[in-house]
Parts: structure tokens; sequence; C-alpha cells
């Protein structure tokens, strides 16, 4: 079966990667047309290869690299390269695909940490969530340090009716 080469982004010219994984260097080897086999290793399971340019290594997993040469792909670092057949060595242009990394968002609502009863004749009249200490501080009046040694997070804190609460 014969594989397709393209050049890799950003090193035209010096490195070439085939549909198989095969990574080969142009670099001082013009003798041969096909180039030199780059040697890779193994890293978490996972080939990589190392790509010198202009005096910088840098290093690639062979499967992203395959993957984002041949389907004109620019991958984020959270995407997942699967391997079809569960072999993370074969690193075949059929036997990848690629799972997208989605951003959850999670709209929970987050409960107050105080709640803050306001009385009217020992009934209450309304009710005031806060998050922060500072918040009750700035509406009633009470320094932070004072309401923090009296009350701790999830307390319920009531207080007289106030008119300019």
């Amino acid at each position: 079966m014969q594989h397709i080469s393209s050049w890799i982004k950003g090193y035209e010219g010096q490195f070439r990667i085939y549909t198989n994984g095969d990574v080969y260097s142009l670099k001082k080897y013009n003798e041969d047309p096909k180039g030199r086999l780059l040697i890779n290793y193994i890293f978490n399971n996972r080939k990589r290869v190392n790509l010198l340019s202009d005096k910088k290594v840098k290093i690639f997993y062979i499967d992203r690299l395959v993957y984002e040469t041949f389907n004109n792909a620019i991958l984020d670092k959270k995407d997942e390269i699967i391997h079809l057949d569960n072999n993370l060595l074969n690193n075949n242009l059929r036997n990848l695909e690629l799972k997208k990394f989605k951003k959850q968002r999670k709209k929970t609502k987050k409960e107050p940490k105080y709640t803050l009863h306001i009385l009217e004749n020992d009934k209450t009249v309304s009710k005031l969530h806060y998050n922060k200490l500072l918040d009750i501080s700035n509406d009633i009046h009470i320094a932070t340090r004072t309401l923090s040694k009296l009350f701790k997070s999830g307390d319920t804190i009531e207080i007289p009716n106030m008119k300019n609460l």
C-alpha cells in the first residue's frame, strides 16, 4: 500500500510526514529523495518525535501531526485523538479520529452563605441573601470583623427593621 506524504506545517522543506505516521527529515540528506526516517520514541503509550528548527527542538505526538497535516486541522491542546483500533502506536490516518473538547458551562446558582432576616414585631418582614460579610457590613453599618466573630457561613442573621436598610 502506498502512503501519501505532506510537509509538516511550520517545517515545510525540512520534514515530511506520511499517512502511516513515518516522519522524514530532508535536512542535510539531499542524496536520498525520501530523506532520513526520524526515530520516534514512546511517551505515555504514544509515539513522539522531536523536530528541530532554528536551533529549537519541539516535541510532537505523531498521531496529532498525522491528523492535523492530512485533515488541514488546527487542534486545541485539549482536543483528543482517538485510535479506532485502541492501539496507540498505530498512527495510520485511517485509524485516527478527533474528539473535540467541549467546554461545559455549569449554570449552577450559588447558594447564599448568609441570610439576613429583617424583623418587625418579632416577625420576618423581608429576607436578604448575601455571599460576603462585607456586603452585610456595608448594608447594616457593622464592622466586618465584628460580624465574622458573631456568625459562621450558613448562619441566619436576624436584625430589627432599620429605616436606612
